[in-house]
């Protein structure tokens, strides 16, 4: 609807005083409509998003990066446990993973890496009717040739750090606030142990949704980037009992706590389609409004005008019957026309059907 609409000739049944009415009542509500869309937009803009947690279960998930620390030389073994049939398997295809340890760098310490880097066949934990990996195991072992002069006292300090691989293929996505996210994940994965013991760290996917910048977002469509990242618990266990192979000095044990992933998604409350049910909606036809119901309802020249306008009141009179038929024809036609001067001006919008019967006298 165009202001044009809105602001009507005065109707030749109403007094002039009932269209100054109306055009103030008109500018005033227009003038605390936009007020109002403008408060609405001013919260909209303000609103900040709050997180829909919601869960999804998958069937696997990678295995993660693990970053390993060592004060003194050590090697590394490992061993797969196969998902399908439980069988574990020692050294033959883990160790083309592993990077032993070197050192030590400039703080001391010994690094060595378990890095998932096979792009064609990841490493995946996943549940017992798939192929993949219900655990993995990293064993150390200390070098007795350069550890026999050092007096450990059954310790073995070590570090361990535990880097999603989806994590890092997405870091560069993330700018400004938004570089702290990844980074505080990895925060969440360090830990530092210290004892011959057995290590066992359950890890748990999780997906946050990071709504971008956009304006997309104030219109209910936002922009998601998906960040996949992981969160950990360990446990101390006793010594690790294997067979056919030397017993270790320690060992992690990574697993799986479960294949349920927890989805953070930004959401905002208050968006412009949220709100278009605030703003206004249709209305059934009501030629009467507050200004002729309440205002000048009780005004005997508003009344008399219309009664002088009209003669009979539309669609509330009834037809008297007459014998008379020539009587019943002029009767008729006034009713009809009564009624036309009555659509026009209360109910039917002119302009248009004046367009169509332009366009038709031309052709």
């Amino acid at each position: 609807m165009i202001l044009g609409d809105l602001f009507q000739k005065n109707r030749r049944t109403e007094p002039v005083s009932i269209y100054w009415i109306r055009v103030f009542v008109i500018i005033l509500l227009l003038a605390i409509l936009t007020g109002y869309i403008l408060l609405i937009g001013l919260d909209i803009y303000n609103d900040q998003p709050i997180i829909n947690n919601s869960f999804i279960e998958e069937n696997s998930f990678l295995v993660p990066v693990a970053i390993l620390g060592f004060t003194n030389k050590t090697r590394l073994s490992c061993f797969f446990v196969h998902a399908d049939n439980g069988a574990r398997e020692y050294d033959k295809d883990c160790l083309q993973y592993i990077n032993q340890p070197i050192g030590p760098n400039e703080d001391g310490y010994y690094q060595s890496v378990f890095y998932n880097n096979s792009f064609e066949n990841n490493l995946v934990f996943s549940t017992s009717s798939n192929s993949g990996l219900s655990s993995l195991g990293l064993l150390v072992y200390l070098d007795n040739n350069n550890n026999n002069n050092n007096n450990n006292n059954g310790s073995i300090p070590m570090s361990l750090n535990l880097v999603n691989k989806e994590l890092r293929s997405s870091h560069e996505l993330f700018i400004g606030v938004y570089e702290m996210i990844p980074n505080s994940t990895i925060i969440l994965n360090e830990y530092s142990f210290d004892g011959q013991n057995t290590y066992r760290i359950k890890i748990k996917r999780r997906l946050k949704e990071v709504m971008m910048p956009s304006w997309k977002n104030y219109f209910g469509f936002p922009v998601h980037e998906k960040l996949y990242y992981i969160t950990s618990t360990s446990e101390t266990l006793p010594s690790l009992n294997v067979t056919g192979i030397s017993t270790p000095a320690a060992a992690i044990i990574l697993e799986p706590e479960s294949f349920i992933t927890q989805v953070e998604s930004d959401q905002r409350t208050k968006t412009v389609l949220s709100s278009l049910g605030l703003i206004g909606g249709n209305d059934t036809i009501s030629p009467w409004g507050i200004v002729q119901k309440y205002c000048l309802r009780s005004n005997d020249s508003v009344q008399e005008k219309f009664k002088n306008n009209f003669n009979i009141v539309p669609l509330v009179s009834h037809l008297r019957a007459d014998s008379n038929n020539k009587t019943s024809i002029q009767i008729l036609q006034k009713r009809l026309e009564v009624l036309q001067l009555f659509l026009s001006e209360y109910a039917i919008n002119l302009k248009h059907l004046e367009k169509i019967q332009k366009k038709s006298n031309d052709n």
